[in-house]
């Protein structure tokens, strides 16, 4: 009796090397990409890896906005925080809001002299899980602008 059997693994794309992180941004070019959110931490910031990817990101006229708030141990809030820095985004003078936000709060926002513009749907959503080692729990969380759930296990 014959068995045939198959195997498939699928994974992103990962590159190692000297020079990778300057081509971020025409990976993303090439995906299509008009805006990113680079999130990184306080520390990391301020030295070159990131603005490495940021000079990647102009050169391939890609508007980006910078989330430098992660934190090493993440909280519920930390995750919120996150989530929510892709809510807004500002390119030439003009405050681009994602569609959810509230009529209350984008004509406060108009008041106080931006120049705001909803999109057309919601740019990002989140699931977060997070390790409570003193109690052995995990505690998820989702976003719940998008599809999707944190299951952890």
């Amino acid at each position: 009796m014959s068995h045939e059997y198959a195997f498939e693994m699928a994974t992103s794309n990962i590159r190692f090397g000297i020079g990778v992180t300057r081509e971020v941004g025409m990976d993303l070019a090439d995906l299509g990409v008009r805006r990113a959110l680079v999130v990184t931490d306080p520390n990391l910031v301020k030295l070159a890896p990131v603005a490495t990817v940021l000079e990647s990101l102009r050169r391939e006229k890609i508007e980006f906005a910078v989330f430098d708030r992660v934190h090493v141990e993440p909280t519920d809030r930390s995750f919120q925080e996150a989530i929510d820095a892709a809510r807004f985004f500002l390119y030439d003078g003009i405050l681009e809001v994602e569609a959810g936000v509230p009529d209350a709060a984008r004509a406060g926002l108009t008041i106080k002299g931006h120049q705001v513009v909803a999109s057309d749907s919601p740019w990002g959503g989140g699931q977060g899980i997070v390790i409570d080692w003193d109690r052995g729990v995990l505690q998820g969380g989702s976003d719940p602008r998008k599809d999707g759930n944190a299951a952890g296990y």
